[in-house]
C-alpha cells in the first residue's frame, strides 16, 4: 500500500511540474543552485563528445572567460547551425567564498542570459557560447583574486 502512495505522489509532482529539472532539448538556460548529473542521452540527439575543463576567472574582471571546446580552442557562437547543435554543461566552482557570473554570450560578447552562483547548469543551441566572471569582486573581500570552476560538457548533434 505504501509503495503504492510514493508511486501516486510521484506522478502527482511530476505533473504540477515541481519534480526533477530536465535538460532542455532546445532553447537556451543558465541555471545556479543544484547541478544536475549529464544526462548521457537527449532525445532526438546524438552525443557527439564529452570533456571537462577547470578554468581560472579573475575576479574583478569585466570580461567572460569563454569555456573550452574538446580541441582547447574556446567555444564560439556557431551561428550556422544552431538548431543543429546542443551543448549541456554543469558548473562548479572550487571555492564556496567566491561567486561567479555564469553567462551565454552572443557573437558580440554580449550577455544574453546569466546567473550568479557556486554551480548550476547551462544549457545551450551553440548560438551562444557559455563563459564566466566575477565583475564584482572588488566589491567583495576574498583571501584569493581568482577562482577555479570546473566544467563539464556534453556536445550532441542532430
Amino acid at each position: 500500500m505504501r509503495t503504492g502512495v510514493v508511486v501516486a505522489a510521484v506522478l502527482l509532482l511530476a505533473a504540477c511540474g515541481t519534480g526533477p529539472p530536465r535538460w532542455l532539448a532546445s532553447g537556451d538556460a543558465v541555471t545556479a543552485g543544484e547541478v544536475l548529473p549529464l544526462p548521457g542521452a537527449l532525445d532526438g540527439w546524438v552525443l557527439q563528445d564529452e570533456w571537462s575543463a577547470t578554468l581560472r576567472i579573475t575576479v574583478g574582471a569585466d570580461t567572460h572567460r569563454r569555456v573550452p571546446g574538446a580541441n582547447g580552442a574556446s567555444l564560439v557562437p556557431d551561428l550556422q547551425g544552431c538548431e543543429e547543435r546542443r551543448l549541456l554543461l554543469t558548473w562548479q566552482v572550487r571555492s564556496d567564498e567566491i561567486t561567479l557570473t555564469a553567462a551565454l554570450l552572443g557573437p558580440d560578447d554580449a550577455v544574453r542570459t546569466s546567473a550568479e552562483g557556486l554551480g548550476g547548469t547551462i544549457s545551450t543551441d551553440g548560438c551562444s557560447a557559455p563563459g564566466f566572471a566575477n565583475p564584482d569582486g572588488e566589491q567583495q573581500s576574498y583571501s584569493s583574486n581568482q577562482a577555479d570552476v570546473v566544467v563539464t560538457v556534453q556536445e550532441y548533434r542532430r
